[in-house]
């Protein structure tokens, strides 16, 4: 990193003008003096007792060692600017695969689809024991509504589908999404809500189902210069407004209303959560195949 102050000193006019500057390359300093006068220029160099230096120029000009001399000769100052053009000019990135950030993230969401297909998540993904808390209000205090899916499943993984990609050859990364169209999680619930005031609490348990029409992963991901992924940067679900289908035994509990209001949120916060887990597992398998095959061509 090179480091430059400018300081100018002057006097009424017809007296000396002088200024100088002082580059900071690597851990070594070094004065640079410019003056329409060589003769101001020598004074200046002998009242701040410049130190000698050459430069040992490897790649960028980090090494700088001393030497038996009195000034800075013309090859020195060649090597500081260079050395300043170089690291004040932004490193190119080369990315030099002929293939589009749309055909990558098609490949990428083909293997993913392989990974989901060869355990049957394209057909339904059972699981157990999830949870959400949902906040609400009870008489002014804040409380939380614990919604429990004992056992269930999610259907829909299978229309993964790529729908946007962008490649950013500076940063060397490609921003993707995959959306799921006609998402169905299902399962055994129990809700339960605490007292609050002369409400007493409450637990009811029985069967719900949820749909999500849109939901989505925005992947980040690193790529080599030769456009072959790395590693995942970044993972995360979301989704459109869901859609409460089905729920039971709620009939004639006074609490039947505010639990399926709850259930619409609290069943799409475990299916996005099961998208950033388990999905991602898939996907980051995918990837690594990806990146040991060393090419796209499998999956294209």
């Amino acid at each position: 990193m090179i480091i430059k102050a400018s300081v100018a000193f002057g006097s009424p006019p017809g007296h000396r003008m002088f200024a100088f500057k002082i580059a900071f390359l690597g851990t070594a300093a070094c004065l640079l003096v410019t003056s329409a006068n060589e003769d101001v220029k020598q004074e200046i160099l002998d009242l701040v007792g410049l130190f000698p230096s050459s430069y040992d120029y490897t790649g960028r000009a980090y090494g700088m060692t001393k030497e038996n001399s009195n000034y800075l000769d013309e090859e020195d100052q060649d090597l500081i600017d260079m050395a300043e053009d170089l690291m004040n000019t932004p490193e190119d990135r080369a990315v030099s695969t002929t293939l589009t950030a749309s055909e990558m993230a098609d490949a990428l969401t083909a293997a993913t689809l392989d990974k989901l297909r060869d355990i049957g998540w394209t057909t339904k993904k059972n699981f157990q024991n999830q949870y959400t808390d949902v906040p609400y209000k009870a008489g002014g205090d804040n409380k939380n509504m614990r919604v429990e899916l004992r056992k269930g499943s999610i259907k829909g993984l299978g229309s993964l589908k790529k729908e946007s990609a962008s490649l950013n050859k500076n940063t060397n990364t490609l921003r993707m999404r995959m959306g799921l169209r006609g998402v169905y999680v299902d399962g055994n619930y129990v809700v339960s809500v605490p007292s609050a005031g002369a409400a007493p609490s409450n637990r009811a348990s029985g069967h719900v189902q949820d749909k999500l029409k849109h939901a989505w992963v925005d992947a980040t991901v690193r790529v080599d210069d030769n456009g072959v992924p790395v590693n995942i940067q970044s993972f995360q679900a979301g989704s459109g407004t869901p859609l409460l289908t089905q729920t039971t035994n709620l009939s004639g509990n006074k609490y039947g209303p505010v639990y399926r209001t709850a259930f619409a949120e609290a069943l799409r916060q475990i299916t996005l959560n099961m998208m950033e887990s388990n999905l991602r597992v898939k996907f980051n398998q995918a990837l690594q195949g990806i990146k040991a095959a060393g090419s796209y061509d499998e999956w294209l």
